[in-house]
């Protein structure tokens, strides 16, 4: 999803995605309540933030690089021990 994303950029967040749910599904191979989980979970360690605009209502996401570039960097230093 964020392969468009030039990686280089030192940003706060991603751009704005907008996903459906059957999509993410598909990309993910999770069941509809995995993904509305894992989306809950996301959201509450603010790794990515939801908003729903336009109608028919639109879900579109971003990720937190500052907050996904911590937790790699938490996993790697506890993995390297």
């Amino acid at each position: 999803l964020l392969s468009n994303e030039l990686l280089y950029e030192r940003k706060e967040y991603s751009r704005w995605i907008a996903v459906t749910d059957n999509h993410l599904m598909q990309r993910t191979a999770l069941k509809r309540t995995e993904l509305c989980k894992a989306i809950t979970f996301l959201i509450d360690y603010n790794i990515i933030d939801l908003k729903k605009e336009g109608f028919p209502a639109t879900k579109r996401y971003r990720v937190s690089y500052l907050k996904l570039g911590y937790l790699t960097a938490l996993y790697l230093k506890q993995k390297n021990k």
